[in-house]
């Protein structure tokens, strides 16, 4: 499954990757300072900017102190533990949004896969606290990023997910449609794309408009200059799919933000940098409904994103080609302005992809070609961004379960499992601790148990991608034997 990472004090842990350096020998093996009091993160966070030191976790369950450390030193990893209830999860991400983070520990009553589910949608990365292993099992079913606590062990699993990465269709649906196309983004939709990631540039008259070139030529019948043309311009223009002229003109972002379902996330690539662009975008993304990310090449696009565009997290694109990134570098950038990373497939750098996930950021590569897709689920990422990814529309988001369950000695009780449309999945079960109750399953009902008490299991369901295939493991159900 999914590698989750562990903080703990046990031979486990796995987040002391802190390599020596000549700089910070001081925190060698040191990955994660807690601190709930302001004048403490003043002083841990005045001592990191002294080192110059940004790979740590900085903890807490206060808001004022991680403002506090924020304020000190802004290339710290914030993470927020909040100790006041939350009534949605939009409020908890409006919360760690404020603070500038991308990270929250939460209680393991949080631990559900349709929870945490949604906390990724944001670009959210989550910590469960847990107390003991059964909370360790319940955190990895769940697809959590992490786990802290003492004395915890790793946990094996059967599985090679917990829920289906992010799909995002890159420029829309373009089989038989034109690409950053109103029409390619409802096509994407109805293909069961989560994300429709698409390319703006800045007209002449500062109206933010969807294309991939800065010229209309390749996929209109006008070749227009972008930023040299005022929109009604470029209007004039239409769309072409082959030798055929259709009666379709350029979109702006707000005309496609008007047209599509709003559970469909916007993945925004600025083609721009200039803080004029910038803003344009940001006036438009700001009045969005939707969930919106807005990622970019260019450094100073993402200095202007993180000015204008507070309320979602942004993305740094990568291609790797020739690039000189170093890990500390890109540390830096992502946890001051709060980054998804977007490296480009076929150059994917596996070292730095392997250090990146080990600090719990996320990961979405771009460009991955068909003859990848089925190994792609296979390697962990939050997002996949692809021109197929409407061959894996008939793939489960997740599995559903009943998370609790009560069972009458000599009786028979179905387990029944489906996926996120409700439609019905086979399945195997598997039963946790050596099954200390002595459960006996067949043909998917508990027939038999020979102690009373409270027995833990999980499903697990495989499903074909496209030549290979892939199992997911469910949510951790409780069964109570009465």
């Amino acid at each position: 499954m999914r590698k989750m990472i562990y903080i703990t004090d046990t031979n486990d842990a796995d987040v002391n990757y802190i390599r020596d350096s000549k700089t910070i020998t001081v925190f060698k093996g040191l990955n994660l300072l807690e601190v709930n009091h302001p004048a403490d993160a003043v002083q841990s966070s005045e001592y990191l900017k002294l080192l110059n030191h940004y790979d740590i976790f900085l903890l807490s369950n206060s808001r004022k102190t991680l403002s506090e450390a924020r304020n000190v030193f802004d290339y710290t990893r914030l993470i927020y533990e909040p100790k006041t209830k939350f009534k949605t999860f939009d409020e908890l991400v409006k919360r760690a949004f404020k603070l500038n983070l991308f990270t929250v520990c939460l209680e393991p009553k949080y631990a559900t896969q349709r929870q945490i589910r949604e906390l990724h949608h944001y670009g959210i990365k989550v910590i469960i606290r847990v107390n003991n292993q059964l909370e360790v099992y319940k955190a990895a079913l769940a697809g959590a990023d992490g786990v802290i606590g003492r004395n915890i062990e790793k946990v094996e699993l059967v599985g090679d997910i917990s829920t289906l990465p992010f799909l995002v269709s890159h420029r829309g649906y373009h089989v038989d449609q034109v690409e950053n196309s109103i029409k390619s983004g409802l096509m994407a939709y109805e293909h069961g794309a989560d994300v429709l990631e698409m390319d703006v540039h800045l007209t002449a008259d500062d109206v933010v408009v969807v294309n991939h070139d800065r010229t209309l030529g390749r996929t209109y019948n006008k070749d227009l200059v972008i930023k040299y043309n005022t929109l009604n311009e470029l209007k004039q223009a239409r769309q072409k799919l082959g030798n055929q002229v259709l009666e379709d003109a350029i979109p702006t972002l707000a005309e496609m933000d008007k047209a599509l379902p709003e559970d469909l996330t916007f993945l925004v690539e600025t083609k721009v940098e200039t803080q004029r662009a910038i803003k344009a975008i940001s006036k438009v993304v700001n009045k969005m409904k939707r969930n919106v990310m807005v990622m970019s090449f260019y450094p100073i696009a993402l200095i202007n994103m993180d000015e204008s565009m507070p309320n979602n997290i942004n993305g740094l694109l990568v291609s790797l080609d020739g690039e000189n990134m170093d890990l500390l570098s890109m540390l830096k950038v992502i946890n001051k302005y709060r980054l998804i990373v977007h490296p480009h497939y076929p150059k994917q750098n596996k070292e730095l992809e392997k250090e990146l996930k080990a600090r719990m950021i996320g990961y979405s590569p771009w460009g991955i070609p068909k003859n990848k897709l089925d190994d792609v689920l296979f390697e962990g990422h939050d997002m996949i961004n692809s021109d197929y990814v409407h061959l894996l529309s008939h793939m489960p988001k997740r599995i559903v379960v009943k998370r609790k369950m009560e069972y009458q000695q000599n009786d028979k009780m179905e387990i029944k499992v489906y996926d996120e449309k409700g439609d019905n999945l086979d399945f195997k079960t598997h039963i946790l601790f050596d099954n200390p109750l002595g459960l006996e399953i067949k043909d998917n009902k508990i027939v038999g148990a020979k102690k009373k008490g409270t027995a833990y299991m999980y499903v697990t369901h495989t499903a074909k991608i496209i030549e290979k295939e892939i199992t997911y493991a469910s949510d951790l159900i409780e069964v109570e034997v009465l």
